[in-house]
C-alpha cells in the first residue's frame, strides 16, 4: 500500500523509544497523564528507568509507511502541551515515533479486570491496544508496564 494518511484527536508520546497514542474523548485526561509520564521516569516492570517524550498533543498526524506508522504533530502544534490551568506550553518533544501501542482512556468502571488481546485499526494496520484509567494513582505505572509488554510480544 502506498503511504497514506490520517490525523485523530490524541495525544503521542515516545516511551522508551515506543511509539504509544493515547486516545480519549476531549477532557479524558490525554495531556495531563502525558505530563505525569515526562515529568519523571519510572520502571514499569522493568529494571531500567523509562523516559518519556512529547511527540504530538490534541492532534496527531499518522502516515503508514510500508508496515508501520509513524505519528507527528501537526507543525502548528509541534512542541506544545496544554496544561489545564497554564494554557498551552512550549515543551521539548520528539519530531516523529513509529507507533506501538494504542492507549484509550476511561474511568476504570469502563475497564474489564483481565481482558482478552485487544488491537485497534489505523490505516489498515492493527497495533495492541490496552485501556486504562488515567485518574489512577498507578496510571503511568501501568502504562510503563503495558509498553513493557508490547516490546514482550515483539
Amino acid at each position: 500500500m502506498a503511504d497514506s494518511e490520517t490525523t485523530l484527536h490524541g495525544t503521542c508520546l515516545e516511551v522508551n523509544g515506543h511509539g504509544v497514542l493515547l486516545l480519549g474523548s476531549p477532557g479524558s485526561g490525554k495531556s495531563s497523564l502525558a505530563l505525569h509520564m515526562m515529568d519523571q521516569a519510572g520502571y514499569g516492570l522493568s529494571a531500567k528507568a523509562m523516559r518519556s517524550f512529547l511527540v504530538a498533543d490534541d492532534q496527531v498526524v499518522i502516515v503508514r509507511r510500508g508496515k508501520k506508522l509513524v505519528a507527528r504533530s501537526p507543525a502548528n502544534l509541534e512542541g506544545k502541551l496544554e496544561i489545564r490551568g497554564l494554557g498551552i506550553v512550549e515543551v521539548k518533544s520528539m519530531a516523529s515515533t513509529t507507533l506501538a501501542l494504542v492507549v484509550k482512556l476511561h474511568d476504570h468502571t469502563h475497564i474489564e479486570r483481565m481482558p482478552d488481546a485487544a488491537s485497534f485499526e489505523i490505516l489498515g494496520i492493527s497495533l495492541p491496544l490496552v485501556e486504562l484509567d488515567p485518574a489512577a494513582n498507578s496510571a503511568t505505572a501501568r502504562l510503563r508496564a503495558a509498553v513493557n509488554w508490547i516490546v514482550s510480544l515483539s
